[in-house]
């Protein structure tokens, strides 16, 4: 904006210093139709900075972090009844708009059968299986911000269970809305509901 203000007072200053001299009226004629065009280029330009800006938005997912590698699922060891992970994650924002620090929460929950360790570690513990924390550095568009604390745990199931699907469910609130989009607020009781939070499979 200041740039454009700038650029207009001395094309107005040029304009007026053509017309102080007799017998230019080519030139101050030249100079008045400059003057209109650079006006409207200058006002669109600002427009077109505010608009592209307007519509820029952030798209955030929670994905795992295992043996230096992002991906959209936890791979977990087998052993008798017991489902052992260790794993890290992150926040992938595939938008193109950054989302600063303080702009928002990630939670986790982890299924009621888990054992995990290292918990409130890096983050709160809301409860048993639920801990969030604030987004605390940059997430800029295209790029992965690692979050939280090495986890560290445990399924203990049951021959009836031995091939359920056990999972880990996120969302983030933030500045710019809920992400994944699906996940809703209860209007009963204010909680998010968990059907509709992302998924991360434990395999």
């Amino acid at each position: 904006m200041l740039t454009g203000i700038i650029a207009l007072t001395a094309i107005n200053a040029l304009l007026w210093l053509a017309l102080q001299i007799p017998g230019v009226d080519f030139q101050a004629n030249f100079l008045a139709n400059l003057l209109s065009d650079s006006i409207v280029a200058i006002f669109f330009g600002i427009w077109l900075i505010k608009f592209t800006e307007l519509i820029k938005k952030p798209n955030l997912r929670i994905v795992v972090k295992q043996n230096g590698q992002y991906g959209n699922r936890i791979v977990a060891t087998k052993n008798g009844d017991q489902l052992k992970f260790i794993f890290t994650v992150a926040i992938h924002n595939t938008g193109n708009k950054t989302v600063k620090a303080g702009e928002g929460y990630w939670h986790l929950y982890f299924p009621g059968a888990a054992e995990v360790f290292n918990l409130g570690a890096t983050a709160q513990i809301v409860d048993q299986n639920h801990i969030r924390d604030t987004v605390a550095l940059p997430i800029f568009p295209k790029s992965f911000l690692d979050v939280g604390p090495e986890f560290r745990g445990v399924i203990k199931f049951s021959p009836q269970d031995k091939d359920k699907q056990f999972e880990v469910r996120y969302f983030l609130d933030t500045d710019y809305g809920r992400f994944p989009k699906a996940a809703k607020v209860d209007q009963k009781t204010g909680f998010v509901l968990y059907e509709n939070m992302g998924v991360i499979p434990i395999t």
